[in-house]
């Protein structure tokens, strides 16, 4: 498990350059990719704003994975921070953090696999959630696609601008 502080600088790193439709693709293959053979288990969702860019069921997921993608999303719209955060923040509490936020269980879920797409120097535009492993596995799936899809982003950035001089 991880320490409210660690999950906090998983959010600080992990940004964005641009995030777009294009942006989406590549982000869910980075997904894809860093779960290996464990890729078949997992749901992935990513949105901007409250549109979904891009949706992909493994073979081996079931309606279930998408019901706890869902209420992950949830959990990271309303709050705007990664579903791990928030259950950390609530010291994995669900009934507080239900009856605190007048939420029902239904529709959110305090498990890690979502968390918020955000852009450096815009903040906060989407959720990319993860599910079918487990809730610290998912979290850091998405943790390190964003990362590895911003290093992406930081080497086409550096190459066009090379390229100008």
């Amino acid at each position: 498990m991880f320490t409210k502080l660690e999950v906090m600088e998983h959010e600080k790193e992990a940004q964005l350059i641009t995030f777009n439709i294009d942006d989406s693709f590549l982000l869910a293959q980075r997904v894809v990719e860093l779960a290996g053979e464990d890729a078949s288990k997992i749901c992935i969702s990513i949105y901007k704003g409250k549109r979904e860019l891009f949706f992909l069921a493994g073979k081996n997921t079931s309606y279930e994975n998408e019901c706890w993608i869902r209420r992950k999303r949830n959990v990271v719209y309303h709050h705007e921070k990664s579903s791990m955060l928030i259950r950390l923040e609530y010291n994995e509490n669900e009934e507080e953090y239900y009856q605190t936020n007048g939420l029902n269980r239904e529709e959110y879920a305090l498990a890690g696999g979502g968390f918020p797409v955000r852009v450096m120097g815009n903040g906060y535009e989407g959720c990319l959630t993860v599910s079918g492993l487990t809730m610290e596995e998912d979290h850091m799936l998405c943790v390190n696609a964003i990362k590895m899809l911003r290093q992406e982003q930081e080497e086409l950035e550096f190459d066009l601008y090379s390229s100008e001089k």
